[in-house]
């Protein structure tokens, strides 16, 4: 049975020339899974938070860290959660290139799948865990390019 094996949330997905849009990637032992944060989904996590200051704030917090639901959900379910949302099996992912960001300079984390079609995320300095990235992908018999040292 397919199981989600680790999440990269709060990335931003390049959709095309200066187009980006917020999602995770969910790698399961099949399959990556691009899931987006829709307005249609946000506004569904608003209206469940309820009125006020209080459920804006709870709606916030709870699409920034809708990811982690993402564990819990099955794999189709999540591809079912939005049109937008694809995969990308395992058996066409050639390569994957992590590299560093740095917040002083302004430089965002970029995470590149190689695949028949490849696929950039990009992300804030350290949301990217970079090691254990590595060794589940690895696991998984997928090519990494990461910065040999980090932190995280």
């Amino acid at each position: 049975m397919e199981k989600v094996l680790y999440v990269v949330g709060n990335v931003d997905y390049r959709k095309g020339f200066m187009r980006e849009s917020r999602a995770s990637l969910v790698i399961t032992d099949d399959r990556l899974i691009v899931a987006f944060l829709t307005m249609e989904l946000a506004k569904e996590m608003k209206r469940q938070a309820g009125g006020g200051i209080g459920g804006f704030l709870k709606g916030v917090t709870k699409a920034y860290g809708h990811w982690n639901e993402y564990y819990e959900m099955e794999p189709d379910e999540i591809l079912g959660e939005s049109e937008e949302n694809f995969e990308i099996p395992l058996r066409e992912v050639r390569e994957v290139k992590i590299k560093g960001g740095d917040s002083e300079s302004g430089k965002r984390e970029e995470l590149e799948v190689k695949a028949k079609k490849n696929h950039k995320f990009y992300a804030g300095d350290g949301t990217i865990r970079v090691r254990e990235l590595k060794k589940v992908l690895e696991g998984l018999g997928i090519k990494v390019k990461a910065p040999r040292f980090s932190l995280f």
